[in-house]
């Protein structure tokens, strides 16, 4: 009673390496890179990285030194992206999901700079007090 029944359940996975022994019919993989790829995108980073840290240092780009960082940042997270996590090798449907999560989390962040750089997310006790004194001042003129 406790065992598998495949009419209710279906016949269950049965492609290669799904069932003891066949492993050995799973390829290594299709379109990934090997070690070395990896090493060198690591040692890649670590430069950008190096590049980062020397730019901080370096007093005459200080006008230049966040749109510098952030454009250095982006570089280093689309490739960590791209290649530890897979992107650049999976279906183009993981990716579109990725994007499309990456553009409402930079929309929420973008709405929020803007609503708090601008100061609109609040009426100020200034302006709500002027507005009470027109209101006061609107009523007496129509006494």
């Amino acid at each position: 009673m406790g065992g598998h029944n495949a009419a209710l359940h279906g016949a269950g996975p049965t492609g290669p390496g799904t069932k003891p022994g066949t492993d050995h019919l799973v390829t290594d993989g299709h379109g990934h890179p090997g070690e070395g790829v990896y090493i060198r995108i690591a040692i890649i980073l670590a430069i950008v990285t190096a590049i980062e840290v020397a730019i901080y240092y370096v007093d005459a780009l200080r006008p230049l030194l966040v749109p510098t960082l952030l454009v250095l940042s982006i570089a280093k997270f689309v490739v960590v992206v791209g290649y530890f996590m897979h992107l650049k090798f999976d279906d183009s449907r993981y990716r579109l999901m990725f994007i499309a999560g990456l553009v409402v989390v930079f929309s929420v962040i973008g709405a929020l700079i803007a609503m708090f750089w601008t100061d609109q997310y609040y009426v100020p006790q200034e302006a709500l007090e002027t507005l009470q004194q027109a209101r006061e001042a609107e009523a007496e003129a129509a006494e």
